[in-house]
């Protein structure tokens, strides 16, 4: 019986001793795999601490030097009176405005009173179209900009006349439009297809009438083949 209650003794102790190792084996292996876990949590895409897709962001951050593009789409007139600058009809017959349009992109004066950058030139004519006094004019005007960093804001002026002749009198000046566009915070697309196009937006008439209008959209791209910018100075 004495025998017996020192080997069960001995038993319990020897047990105890591997169980108390295990226990610290065990802590030690978690512990480990824990901090191994912590490690590759840092290269995961998406981990909120950058780590991967950080580098991967960075790495497509696009080259901010390049040229820029700016795509101006005008779109159209809303003139349903068919009025001129002064609130006067375009025609007495009211056979509607007969309109030809010209216009350019001003990126060194874009806030400035008309004519702003220059004046109007006949290189800059794009639009005819008789009797439509609300014409759709779906016209691209496109420039590109070398030095990004001397790009801040633009100004896409349009001239207008109603161009009449024999019965209908003189021509008529209907007026000038600023439509002004500013740069985006951020250009990452690099071709104009893939980029985002802006809300319409409205011009400024230089003669404010609540009846006329005339609307736009744009959107700015980097070039990365263009080769005609001449090389940066070294």
């Amino acid at each position: 019986m004495l025998f017996f209650f020192f080997t069960k003794t001995h038993w319990i102790i020897e047990f105890g001793f591997w169980r108390n190792l295990w226990e610290m084996w065990t802590l030690t292996f978690l512990t480990f795999l824990l901090t191994i876990g912590a490690l590759n949590a840092q290269l995961i895409p998406g981990n909120i601490n950058g780590g991967f897709s950080g580098i991967l962001s960075q790495a497509a951050s696009p080259n901010t030097s390049l040229p820029l593009q700016v795509d101006v789409h005008l779109i159209y007139l809303n003139n349903p009176q068919g009025i001129i600058w002064s609130g006067k009809k375009c025609d007495f017959f009211a056979w509607g405005c007969d309109i030809k349009g010209w216009g350019y992109i001003d990126l060194e004066k874009p806030y400035a009173d008309w004519p702003g950058q220059r004046d109007m030139a006949e290189k800059d004519y794009f639009w005819y179209q008789g009797e439509n006094s609300s014409p759709w004019f779906n016209k691209m005007f496109t420039v590109t900009i070398c030095n990004p960093k001397t790009f801040t804001a633009g100004n896409l002026r349009v001239h207008l006349m109603d161009i009449d002749g024999g019965l209908r009198g003189a021509d008529d000046f209907i007026n000038n439009f600023n439509c002004i566009f500013t740069k985006p915070s951020s250009v990452s697309a690099t071709t104009p297809e893939t980029a985002k196009w802006s809300d319409e937006m409205s011009c400024d008439a230089q003669y404010a009438q609540p009846q006329m209008g005339m609307y736009f959209k744009y959107r700015v791209s980097r070039q990365s083949s263009f080769t005609g910018c001449p090389a940066p100075k070294k």
